[in-house]
């Protein structure tokens, strides 16, 4: 995962276990996919803190932008309190 700030300023959290300690808490979470599946603009961050999940390197999911594997989904206000703790 990379975290950036308004800084510019890139956080790498590449510790196996922090990550997965994230998403046992995040993955119980149900989400609903959102019908509209066009692009989007980034509306907002936390504390200027933007979210994406990368796998080998490519990027696999926009936290901001609920999306994951190219998939966007509706908004969630417990997922937002778990991507804001990545942020602190």
């Amino acid at each position: 995962m990379k975290l950036k700030k308004k800084t510019v300023n890139v956080k790498k959290i590449t510790r196996l276990e922090d990550i997965n300690k994230w998403i046992d808490r995040a993955g119980k979470i149900k989400f609903i996919r959102d019908q509209n599946q066009e692009e989007r603009e980034l509306l907002l961050t936390y504390e200027g803190c933007l979210v994406k999940a990368y796998r080998n390197e490519k990027e696999v999911g926009d936290f901001i932008l609920l999306k994951l594997n190219d998939v966007y989904y509706k908004g969630n206000v417990k997922f937002d309190k778990q991507v804001e703790s990545l942020c602190e």
